[in-house]
């Protein structure tokens, strides 16, 4: 890749049941190239014809696999492996890229309705160059802290 980036954003999500989720996230990136294209710049004046991204967009909808807990230095910690597609648009510089995410997002609860998700993405972008239209294509880690509360308890017995 041309570029390494770290970045930070927001989401909120909602799980419609105990599998299914919605969710809104953005987030705001900061792109310098990397140490790669750096030295094809220096050395022989190329520059990639991609721009580096500055944020991202994206509306998803969430799937968890299921439910486990495991035990770590004497206490249970609970997780949930989720899988997530991410649909929406990236920035890059005055550039509008359509992009398609997919995540495997192993989710570890804490106390207090806190967790920590580590998401393992990869991304997919459609990109206008000089020469047209280009694939772009790439692997997104990200870590997320988050805070979870539940609003609606079904009461109804069966």
């Amino acid at each position: 890749d041309y570029y390494d980036s770290l970045g930070g954003g927001v989401g909120v999500e909602y799980f419609l049941s105990d599998r299914w989720g919605l969710g809104l996230n953005y987030h705001v990136l900061s792109t310098t190239l990397s140490d790669e294209a750096e030295s094809l710049r220096d050395g022989y004046g190329l520059v990639p014809d991609a721009r580096p991204q500055d944020s991202q967009i994206t509306i998803s909808g969430l799937w968890g696999l299921g439910y486990g807990k495991m035990l770590v230095l004497d206490e249970i910690v609970h997780f949930d492996p989720i899988v997530s597609m991410h649909m929406g648009v990236s920035y890059a510089e005055a550039r509008t890229l359509p992009t398609l995410k997919i995540n495997f997002s192993p989710t570890f609860l804490l106390r207090y309705s806190l967790s920590v998700r580590l998401d393992l993405g990869l991304t997919a972008q459609m990109e206008s160059r000089t020469r047209g239209w280009v694939l772009t294509t790439g692997f997104m880690p990200m870590v997320s802290v988050g805070w979870g509360k539940q609003f609606w308890v079904n009461r109804s017995s069966k």
